[in-house]
């Protein structure tokens, strides 16, 4: 697999998203959606392991299931805050912004979410479909 460096996965990611918010929006909306209700379950379970804490007795076990219940919430938030700022870039472009101005959080995006090369919404250039143009007429 080729590396890329930073700049590399900006500026394709830009151009993606120029082309293909929509279809970004509605996929952020609804991971939101869905880690948004497992954080909310994660979170209600987790307050009533604690609750039950304090009521009774501890044992190791239940603190350890705790602690993996409460490292499973914030992960689920984190991919909320992560699919939030996508949405938040979808709907700036939706607006008439240009990605290019959304260089920054594109940038904080990029590293928050982990996001590699855009393979699948890559669209076909001119160059590439005259390439194939030309190959089909050989």
């Amino acid at each position: 697999m080729k590396k890329y460096s930073f700049e590399d996965k900006l500026s394709i990611w830009e151009k993606v998203l120029d082309k293909n918010y929509p279809l970004l929006k509605s996929r952020s909306t609804i991971t939101m959606q869905s880690t948004g209700l497992i954080a909310f379950l994660f979170g209600f379970v987790f307050c009533i392991i604690l609750y039950s804490f304090t009521k009774g007795g501890a044992t190791p076990t239940n603190i350890v299931f705790a602690v993996l219940l409460g490292m499973c919430n914030f992960w689920a938030i984190y991919f909320f805050v992560v699919n939030a700022l996508l949405l938040v870039i979808t709907r700036k472009i939706n607006n008439g912004n240009s990605a290019k101005s959304q260089k920054k959080l594109i940038s904080t995006w990029l590293k928050m979410g982990f996001i590699r090369w855009p393979n699948k919404y890559i669209i076909p250039t001119d160059d590439a479909k005259n390439f194939k143009s030309d190959a089909q007429q050989k």
